[in-house]
């Protein structure tokens, strides 16, 4: 099941810094864009996994109206954008 992440882009000492709002822990860097989307993703994925894997609550995913009206989504921004992952299952046997 893929799901649609918001990601908030800035510019940070020459390169670019993802953040998902919905998950304020998890921050990925990069010093170009090439491949930065996926970049994120892929950290995002591996957050997930590490709050599935620890039993910890995934929160619910918001979209970018409801981050808006929230004021989580405010300068420095230089972007807000969309990634879609498919977030790891909890596995099997698990609490």
């Amino acid at each position: 099941m893929n799901v649609q992440v918001v990601v908030a882009i800035r510019e940070e000492n020459g390169g670019f810094r993802a953040s998902f709002p919905d998950f304020p822990e998890c921050t990925v860097g990069s010093c170009t864009l090439d491949g930065f989307y996926d970049k994120a993703a892929d950290a995002l994925v591996e957050h997930i996994a590490r709050l599935v894997i620890e039993g910890q609550p995934i929160p619910p995913i918001r979209t970018e109206k409801e981050l808006q009206t929230a004021g989580l989504l405010q300068s420095p921004f230089r972007a807000v954008s969309i990634v879609e992952i498919d977030p790891p299952a909890k596995p099997k046997g698990a609490a």
